[in-house]
């Protein structure tokens, strides 16, 4: 595993000529272009690495059907200097929210599940202290459960493979922050929760449910990029597993904090 405070990262390009700024309005990029561009990125992989607290990133640029880059920089394990490469697997975080954001949404265009449904028709045991929590409470991060990454504990235990009732055990019996709908707090409990109510819906492994490849409607669509309203009228900058907000007067939508963000041209 990587040493705290040193990151990981996975980045997947496609399109390249919008990505190095070559190849015109066609978007077709000339050979010599194109060397060009794959060596502006190497070079601007290599210059970040040096110059922030990242422990290592791979990159694949794609254009059509063709891989023009793959290539690993940096460390998997820094502990034992284990080199990344094009078959490193990561953790992906918080861009699975996307995905169960996705597969709540399909259920309940199915009718099997409901948006302000309490999450105790699922989960019937789970304590919620007088409360009553929605699956849209879960969706946008409103719920007032406690995030089980706020608990030091789970540092100690992250690197074990947990069942459901071991990390559940780091947050359920917790008071909640503030009442359902009072505020707006990220929370990973929320998303873990939502994933063992797919699997309760669907009988299936979150992971084998997701491989099915489907999409939602538009209307779903506008569901996920709609800021979640507060019981007191304020909204927040977040959709059902998105962040919802503008970047230099355009909309932008980002799959988890936007730590800091970077332009790839010039």
């Amino acid at each position: 595993m990587f040493a705290p405070r040193r990151l990981l990262f996975a980045v997947v390009v496609t399109g390249l000529g919008s990505l190095a700024g070559v190849g015109g309005a066609s978007g077709q990029v000339a050979p010599h272009d194109l060397l060009s561009s794959l060596s502006r990125i190497d070079s601007f992989v290599l210059a970040e690495l040096e110059q922030t607290s990242s422990a290592g990133l791979s990159v694949a640029v794609q254009r059509g059907a063709d891989l023009l880059l793959a290539k690993g920089y940096g460390s998997a394990d820094v502990e034992n200097s284990d080199p990344i490469t094009t078959e490193t697997v990561f953790r992906i975080g918080s861009v699975t929210k996307q995905f169960t954001a996705v597969s709540i949404l399909q259920l309940m265009e199915e009718g099997r599940i409901g948006l302000q449904d309490p999450i105790t028709r699922f989960l019937p045991d789970y304590p919620t202290q007088g409360h009553t929590v929605t699956i849209h409470h879960l969706l946008t991060h409103t719920s007032g459960i406690k995030s089980y990454t706020g608990d030091e504990r789970f540092w100690e235990l992250a690197r074990r493979d947990l069942t459901d009732a071991e990390l559940l055990d780091l947050f359920v019996h917790d008071t909640f922050d503030f009442a359902p709908g009072e505020q707006w707090k990220y929370n990973n409990s929320g998303y873990y929760l939502l994933g063992m109510i797919i699997e309760e819906i669907t009988g299936q492994e979150y992971a084998d449910y997701l491989d099915e490849n489907r999409l939602i409607s538009p209307e779903s669509q506008r569901l996920m990029l709609t800021r979640a309203v507060l019981n007191d009228g304020d909204t927040t900058g977040y959709g059902y597993g998105l962040f919802i907000g503008e970047l230099e007067g355009h909309p932008r939508v980002a799959p988890a904090i936007p730590w800091r963000i970077r332009r790839w041209h010039g």
